[in-house]
């Protein structure tokens, strides 16, 4: 029998009923980030050793925000409504689905119950899910996030308190929907295309964007490019493309609820998370800037990239060259929408080279047939010209070309005066001057 996510009433009932009670007589007195901190650890039992001095930090440098909101008089409350309501006897039995690894699955949840969910991971209440504990399904518990007292980790916070203030604005107003997590590992059940047998498979439409960014996108399928544990830094340190969507889509944080870490062979796709929040920055310098007025429903592909940081030579084996189209082909095996927004996949802190991986993106979306591969550089247009270069040496390239010539450069990633660029050129003129 399929396995289901876990809040208290599946692990301990008496305990829930503990925790309910603290709820319904503690919760109407929270009125701050010092009586919230004693309100969660008054939840997690007297043992509860917990560090949220950030959280009292934030509470206490946002007293304005929270109070235009009625945070306490009115969010507060209502998300302990919504936590009471998901741990009644009949929402347990509509809690989502664990997916398991090297599994293909799928489970969805509804807009008001992911409400609560959130709440008891903001509440740190969700079981075997904190920093401390050793799983291979990432921490959901806000409890490191309340540690921090860095300016990214407070204005996470105010992505995420966004998240309810909106929720709470529109619980009368907006019709409720569905959150879907598939997860795809059809690769490991049946296998893959080879790439290099692909001879006359042209490769699809490729359009550059040098200024929007992945998440501005309209109706695409949008690439994380995430951690093999979903959301990664997202309720912690990190503060980079998945973390950053994870704050302004909160909802996506029910794949991190639901999904065991990924396998090289899988990916998950996410349909509905809606996003409640606009930013500015990145990084070191992000900022919540407001938040964002049309809750439309987005999909995204997660697909973890390997990290190539502490030796590059790996990602030109032909292993790794394999793995990462095989990655990339099962996070595209979406049939809508057919426009694919991606961009430097894995070429951050793992090292990845770009022009390799925008080639085994391109190879993976003309695969599947019928996609456009919309790439977003931010500005950065040296993968572009690139691409431009081969095109002018070698029009109308195949798959089988691109992707062969990539394997065949291992024997001469060493060199450097030898780039991929020089060799994906030479490769192909030598392969078509020897069929003719």
């Amino acid at each position: 029998m399929a396995k289901r996510f876990q809040l208290l009433p599946g692990v301990n009932v008496g305990r829930w009923r503990r925790v309910s009670q603290v709820m319904s007589e503690q919760g109407g007195g929270v009125k701050s980030g010092r009586t919230l901190a004693a309100f969660i650890k008054n939840l997690n039992g007297k043992t509860c050793k917990m560090d949220l001095t950030g959280l009292v930090s934030y509470c206490d440098d946002n007293a304005p925000f929270l109070e235009k909101h009625h945070f306490w008089t009115r969010i507060f409350p209502y998300m302990l409504d919504q936590a009471q309501h998901v741990a009644t006897v009949d929402a347990i039995n509509r809690l989502p689905l664990l997916l398991e690894r090297n599994r293909s699955g799928s489970t969805q949840c509804s807009y008001s119950d992911f409400i609560g969910y959130l709440t008891h991971c903001f509440l740190c209440l969700v079981p075997g899910r904190s920093r401390k504990d050793a799983c291979s399904y990432p921490s959901v518990n806000f409890d490191v996030l309340f540690s921090l007292s860095s300016t990214t980790a407070l204005q996470k916070l105010s992505c995420l308190i966004q998240f309810f203030v909106t929720s709470y604005s529109c619980k009368d107003t907006c019709p409720d929907g569905y959150i879907t997590v598939n997860r795809n590992a059809f690769g490991v059940e049946r296998g893959f295309p080879d790439a290099r047998k692909l001879y006359t498979t042209p490769l699809c439409k490729l359009q550059f964007d040098n200024s929007t960014k992945i998440e501005d996108t309209g109706d695409t399928l949008k690439i994380d490019f995430a951690n093999k544990y979903l959301g990664g830094g997202a309720l912690g340190r990190g503060c980079v493309q998945e973390e950053i969507l994870f704050m302004i889509y909160p909802e996506l944080i029910l794949g991190s609820m639901v999904c065991d870490r990924l396998g090289g062979k899988e990916a998950v796709v996410i349909q509905g998370a809606r996003r409640f929040s606009t930013y500015t920055g990145y990084a070191d310098s992000f900022q919540f800037s407001g938040p964002c007025e049309a809750l439309t429903p987005a999909t995204f592909s997660a697909i973890d990239a390997l990290d190539f940081s502490n030796d590059g030579c790996v990602e030109f084996s032909v292993w790794a060259i394999r793995r990462e189209f095989q990655k990339a082909f099962t996070g595209f095996a979406v049939a809508h929408p057919s426009t694919i927004a991606t961009g430097n996949w894995g070429c951050g802190a793992f090292k990845g080279t770009r022009l390799v991986k925008l080639l085994l993106q391109w190879c993976a979306a003309s695969v599947q047939g019928g996609k456009v591969l919309s790439y977003h550089t931010l500005g950065d247009k040296g993968v572009e010209r690139d691409i431009e270069k081969i095109l002018a040496e070698v029009p109308n390239p195949t798959v089988s070309e691109i992707y062969t010539s990539l394997l065949d450069y291992i024997q001469y990633a060493d060199d450097p005066s030898w780039s991929v660029l020089q060799h994906v050129i030479f490769f192909i003129l030598e392969c078509r001057s020897a069929e003719t």
